[in-house]
C-alpha cells in the first residue's frame, strides 16, 4: 500500500512516534517544530486525516512533508521512516496490497490506558445505575473517532475519551477492543459511539471476560448488561458483544452451569442467539438456564434502570 493512503488518519500517532511533542499536534498555534521560529506561526490541522500543517515562516504541507522537513529527509527517506512505524509493507503493482496490520494501533491505545476508577468512563456507568465495575476495563482519555463518508474515504470526526475492554479469544488472548466513545459522561453524539477495533485474529468465539468464573458463569450480550447482570445476580458475567457473538463463544472446560441473560428483541435475534448457545451447551452436557426481561424491547440493564 502507498505510504500515504496507509498512514491516513494516523499521523499524529507517527509524528509522536517521530518524537514530536503532542502539544504540537493538538490544533493550536504554537511555535514551529520544524523551524523553530516564531511563537504561534504553526498550526497542525491535519485535514481529513492528512497530516496537513501550516506555518507562516517555513510554509504548508502534509504529513509526509512533515517528515521530510522535520528530519532533512528525501521522499523515499520519509515514506521508509513512516512505512516501519506503521508496518506498511509494500508490495509489487500486480500484488494485492495486503491488510493493514492492527497490532500497532492496537499497542497505542494500549500505551493510553488508565485504571477506570475516578474517571469520566466510571461517571458514565454510574450515571446508568452501574455501581460495581469490572477491573478489566479501562479508560483512554483521547481516541480519534473516524467514519466513512460517502465516497468510501476515511473522515476523522473528532476526539474523545473512551471506555476500553478487550476481546479475549477462546485461549485466552487478547484479539482487539471494544471502544465506547464519551462525551461529558454520555455517549458520544456519532453515528457508531460503540465500536470494535480491527482484531489481529477473527474475533469469533472470543468474549469480553468482565468477571473471573467459577464453575458458574454469566453471559450477556452488551458490556453494561452484563455488569446489571453481575450486580444483581452475584455471579461473574462475560459480555459477547453481539446476538452472533453470544452464538459461538466458546466456554472454558470447568464451567459446569451457564446462565444465558438474553436481550428480549422484538425480532427475536438475542433470544434466538440465546437457545441455540443454550443448545450447544446443553449437549456438552453443561447445566444451562436462559432468562429474559418480561418486556419487549428491553435488556436487564433497562429492568435495572426501571427498578
Amino acid at each position: 500500500m502507498r505510504t500515504i493512503d496507509a498512514a491516513k488518519g494516523y499521523w499524529p500517532e507517527i509524528l509522536k512516534k517521530m518524537g514530536v511533542d503532542s502539544n504540537y499536534l493538538n490544533g493550536k498555534h504554537t511555535a514551529c517544530p520544524i523551524c523553530g521560529q516564531g511563537k504561534d506561526t504553526f498550526r497542525f490541522d491535519d485535514k481529513n486525516g492528512s497530516g496537513s500543517y501550516f506555518c507562516g515562516k517555513c510554509g504548508a504541507g502534509y504529513g509526509i512533508n512533515f517528515v521530510m522537513n522535520l528530519l532533512n529527509l528525501s521522499f523515499a527517506g520519509a515514506a521508509k521512516q513512516v512505512d516501519e512505524i506503521i508496518r506498511n509493507e509494500p508490495v509489487q503493482k500486480t500484488q494485492k496490497s495486503k491488510p493493514r496490520d492492527p497490532r500497532w494501533l492496537l499497542r497505542l491505545i494500549t500505551k493510553g490506558l488508565h485504571p477506570i476508577i475516578g474517571t469520566e468512563a466510571e461517571k458514565y456507568l454510574h450515571d446508568r445505575g452501574l455501581e460495581i465495575i469490572s477491573n478489566e476495563m479501562s479508560f483512554h482519555p483521547g481516541l480519534d473517532y473516524w467514519e466513512i463518508d460517502n465516497q468510501g474515504t476515511p473522515v476523522k470526526r473528532g476526539n474523545f475519551s473512551a471506555m476500553v475492554a478487550p476481546i479475549i479469544s477462546p485461549d485466552g488472548q487478547p484479539l482487539t477492543y471494544h471502544i465506547t466513545y464519551l462525551s461529558n459522561g454520555r455517549k458520544a453524539n456519532v453515528e457508531s459511539p460503540k465500536k470494535i477495533m480491527t482484531p489481529i485474529e477473527p474475533i469469533k468465539g472470543g468474549a469480553i471476560r468482565l468477571f473471573q468464573p467459577t464453575e458458574s458463569l454469566g453471559i450477556a450480550e452488551g458490556i453494561e448488561t452484563a455488569l446489571a447482570v453481575h450486580q444483581h445476580y452475584k455471579i461473574p458475567v462475560w459480555a459477547t458483544v453481539s446476538a452472533n457473538g453470544m452464538e459461538s463463544i466458546v466456554l472454558p472446560d470447568e464451567i459446569r452451569k451457564v446462565s444465558i441473560f438474553s436481550d428480549n428483541d422484538k425480532s427475536y435475534a438475542g433470544q434466538k442467539a440465546a437457545f441455540i448457545l443454550a443448545n450447544r451447551l446443553r449437549i456438552k452436557g453443561i447445566k444451562v438456564e436462559v432468562l429474559t426481561p418480561l418486556k419487549p424491547g428491553t435488556d436487564f440493564l433497562d429492568e435495572l434502570e426501571q427498578s
